[in-house]
């Protein structure tokens, strides 16, 4: 049996097309749809309750386009509104970003009592305690967990600045301090931010740099081989929404992706408000 309805992933903006990037990667045949909310990006500085709201809206939308599972590919929302959104999806399968990246650091750390790991996300993220929490209980107490808040990182994908000397100031501005004393792995706690993993590889030669796309996309992969909802057929489309600047949208989209967005609508908010 093949499955053809759409996988529907979200994101504050267009970071999540990173995990697209991943997912098409591990399966290409899939049917795509991606929907950016650029309008009200980003999310890590918002507080839990307005980012529950705007994921709510969005899930709703999603749901309507028939999709046969639903990727959060933002952290924010994966740390502070998984609980609402899977009551929304019923039974429709959903997948967040933090739990496939933490089980990857468990497995670099496997046979190690003691370790150091950095969390680099937004401060909602950070606030949240989703990581710390979620690798103590995986890997043990013993971990220490560090984290930074680093909410120009978001900013500076979103404006298309992630290979020159402002973003290299960025990457020196906040992780200094890590600097002389380098954790064992750094984990990139935000879908924005693997466009910034050169620059942080280079910056902490020393640290093994881990981001979510690859590891969401094996188990996204897995979950639906197991259920019998994966699409066999060759030719997989990917269709794009955002909430504003169309063309800044677009034009990211070549640069995260490779190739065009050609299949591109704006929405505008109210339409999804009254969902």
């Amino acid at each position: 049996m093949s499955d053809a309805r759409p996988i529907g992933l979200f994101d504050s903006g267009i970071g999540g097309l990173t995990v697209l990037k991943a997912l098409s990667a591990e399966l290409p045949n899939e049917n795509y749809i991606y929907f950016g909310d650029t309008a009200r990006a980003p999310y890590g500085n918002k507080s839990s309750g307005s980012v529950t709201q705007y994921a709510e809206q969005t899930t709703r939308f999603l749901l309507r386009q028939n999709v046969k599972a639903l990727i959060v590919a933002c952290n924010t929302v994966s740390a502070v509104a998984m609980a609402r959104i899977e009551e929304l999806a019923g039974d429709i399968p959903v997948f967040e970003v933090i739990s496939p990246l933490v089980e990857d650091v468990s497995a670099f750390l496997k046979g190690r009592e003691h370790a150091r790991i950095g969390v680099l996300a937004t401060r909602r993220t950070v606030a949240s305690r989703q990581y710390p929490e979620a690798i103590a209980r995986r890997a043990g107490e013993t971990i220490q967990v560090e984290q930074i808040a680093c909410p120009l990182f978001v900013n500076l994908v979103e404006e298309g600045i992630w290979h020159d000397q402002l973003a290299e100031a960025a990457v020196d501005h906040y992780l200094s301090v890590w600097r002389q004393n380098t954790p064992d792995a750094v984990l990139l706690g935000c879908t924005h931010y693997p466009l910034l993993k050169p620059l942080i590889e280079a910056y902490l030669p020393q640290a093994t740099v881990l981001e979510s796309g690859p590891a969401l996309s094996r188990v996204v992969a897995e979950a639906l081989a197991r259920s019998d909802m994966r699409h066999e057929d060759t030719g997989g489309s990917r269709i794009f929404y955002c909430t504003d600047a169309l063309d800044t949208f677009v034009d990211a989209a070549v640069s995260f992706l490779g190739e065009a967005a050609t299949n591109t609508t704006q929405i505008h908010l109210k339409d999804i408000e009254c969902i």
